[in-house]
């Protein structure tokens, strides 16, 4: 392997010494062996150096040198789709496990008859859409609703950027009197490009700009899509059908049960427009709490998007509170056509060994009557909209901090220990040197 490799690496005559499980070379033999008695997990690490390299700015700076450079994550993503399903909880007879392994206990099958899902639009909120249905088959139906209404929207706003409007008179003087880049903060050289840099959706001019980051300060080629404990529960009810081509489909695993996020890239069949990606996100990966207890965090006024569908005052303030529903009792279509709310008890929920207080049950009554519900699947849409709704404002307003604060758009990451990195080294504007040499890895390892 070492012989091999070697004439590989470089044309002298001084000899290193590959680890075959990790693919990390040494300069003795000796260095070498210690490795593999203490410090080789057989994972191949890749080491940075000193020598320069260009950053996304364009400038040059050492290979070990990390700092803040996602610039582009500075930009709003225009479109962001959140969206639930709601199951019939189907009892399954109880098979007695091998008590000579481990087991987990199967009761029910989830079986999804229903979905909703509300595009946000973050520069014109007339292009906001919100779209529910029910049926058994709901899943097939989500992926061919969601994706026709994200390839209408990628076809009209991404593809052909909107012309620069016309600078004012204001605009022409900032521009003319710009002595750093709105993009990156840094100042222009005698020898900067200086270019215009707009909005590619409205056209709005932003400010003077480098080329180069001019050129990397563009939209996403994806639209993010949050459900809240994505990873937990809701993937698992339409992977097999967004899977439909697997040759499409990437994922970003935390084991073989749970994804951190995937994606699934949308080839247009009649090439009309470029290949762009639906990203499957988890909220609760950015905010770990229960979507009751996350809305319960908001003022009034911040439930915007909740208010614009139910604009009268009582029904605003049921609504605006997490609704409550009889998850276990829901183990049939039957149930859907049943013209009166369950009881009490009915409301016990057996997953979670649990039943709702009197109080809740009281506002589920409240519900029914103030909107007029005719059977348990009107019930159902409207639970399911207002917990879609729930997750829109609770997560836009999340976003609303976040760029404010940061500067940064939190559905550009895929959780919040990346956003947190990212803001750290945005807001300190620190340069952290990386090791160069493996020798100080072990040194660290072994102290």
């Amino acid at each position: 392997m070492s012989r091999l490799l070697n004439s590989q690496l470089n044309k002298n005559t001084h000899a290193k010494y590959f680890c075959d499980g990790c693919l990390l070379y040494f300069h003795s033999r000796f260095n070498l062996n210690k490795h593999q008695q203490h410090d080789c997990n057989h994972i191949y690490t890749k080491l940075p150096t000193t020598n320069l390299i260009k950053d996304k700015t364009g400038n040059l700076r050492p290979e070990n040198i990390l700092k803040f450079e996602n610039y582009g994550k500075k930009l709003t993503v225009p479109f962001v789709v959140y969206a639930d399903f709601e199951c019939i909880l189907q009892p399954i007879s109880f098979n007695e496990p091998n008590p000579q392994e481990s087991f987990t206990v199967k009761t029910f099958k989830h079986n999804p008859y229903s979905f909703a899902y509300f595009i946000k639009c973050s520069f014109d909120d007339s292009l906001s859409k919100f779209y529910t249905y029910r049926g058994p088959d709901c899943a097939q139906i989500f992926i061919e609703t969601l994706t026709y209404d994200c390839e209408k929207i990628y076809s009209e706003y991404f593809v052909t950027p909107k012309p620069m409007n016309d600078l004012t008179f204001e605009q022409k003087f900032d521009f003319e009197n710009a002595k750093c880049c709105h993009i990156c903060l840094n100042e222009f050289e005698p020898n900067s490009q200086i270019v215009r840099d707009h909005c590619h959706l409205t056209g709005q001019f932003r400010g003077a700009a480098h080329g180069v980051c001019n050129l990397n300060f563009q939209l996403p080629h994806f639209i993010p899509v949050f459900f809240h404990n994505l990873s937990n529960y809701d993937t698992h009810l339409f992977i097999k059908e967004l899977a439909c081509n697997h040759k499409n489909i990437n994922v970003i695993a935390q084991n073989k049960e749970k994804y951190i996020t995937f994606s699934k890239t949308i080839i247009n069949q009649t090439g009309a427009i470029p290949p762009f990606r639906l990203k499957f996100l988890d909220s609760f990966r950015f905010m770990a709490s229960s979507l009751d207890k996350l809305a319960q965090n908001l003022n009034p006024d911040q439930f915007v998007h909740v208010r614009k569908y139910f604009s009268d005052v009582n029904k605003f303030n049921l609504i605006r509170q997490k609704g409550v529903f009889p998850y276990s009792y829901i183990d049939s279509y039957a149930r859907l056509k049943e013209t009166r709310l369950p009881s009490y008890n009915e409301f016990y929920d057996q997953l979670r060994d649990s039943n709702i207080s009197e109080n809740d049950y009281t506002r589920a009554n409240e519900v029914w009557s103030l909107f007029k519900c005719k059977n348990l699947g009107e019930y159902s849409d409207l639970y399911l909209k207002s917990d879609v709704l729930l997750l829109t404002d609770v997560y836009e307003n999340f976003r609303e901090i976040c760029l404010n604060i940061y500067g940064l758009d939190p559905a550009q990451y895929l959780t919040a220990p990346g956003l947190a990195w990212d803001a750290a080294l945005k807001l300190t504007g620190v340069e952290l040197e990386l090791f160069t040499d493996v020798d100080m890895i072990h040194f660290i390892k072994r102290h």
